[in-house]
């Protein structure tokens, strides 16, 4: 049903149904609160929480849309955007602070020592890392990008 404000009447479809369909709002709405509460939960598991990044973007999204102008935000909305914005932020946070720690630990100069060999073993040449500006021996993150662009 919708107002018709030609002649003050609400309209109806064929058969009493409405011509718009109802629910779209609370369908997307739903999902917000879904998604965002999944990308929370994920955060929990620590082995796929940058999974939780793309899930709180599409949640908060999905949030955004779903409010109406001057009708307020429905309450599903609200749960959505507060569970989206925690696992997006909480998700980017974790996965930053997993970078840094594999970076500052060492653990990267070891993978792509690791990586270089196999590729020695599979293909008989070396890989020179130089040529892409990586130190796989440096002893700080910058060192490791210094020549490559990503740190200035």
């Amino acid at each position: 049903m919708y107002y018709n404000s030609d002649n003050n009447s609400i309209n109806e479809g064929e058969f009493g149904t409405p011509d718009k369909p109802y629910g779209t709002n609370s369908r997307l709405a739903t999902t917000s609160m879904i998604l965002g509460l999944i990308s929370v939960g994920i955060l929990f598991t620590f082995v796929f929480s940058s999974f939780s990044i793309p899930l709180g973007a599409i949640g908060l999204l999905l949030a955004f849309m779903s409010t109406r102008l001057g009708k307020g935000i429905p309450s599903k909305a609200k749960t959505g955007i507060l569970a989206s914005s925690i696992g997006l932020g909480m998700g980017l946070l974790l996965t930053i602070i997993s970078f840094v720690t594999v970076i500052k630990s060492g653990m990267f100069g070891n993978l792509l020592n690791t990586y270089s060999s196999m590729y020695q073993q599979m293909y008989g040449e070396e890989i020179n890392w130089s040529d892409y500006g990586i130190n796989p021996d440096a002893e700080s993150f910058k060192d490791y990008f210094g020549n490559s662009g990503i740190v200035r």
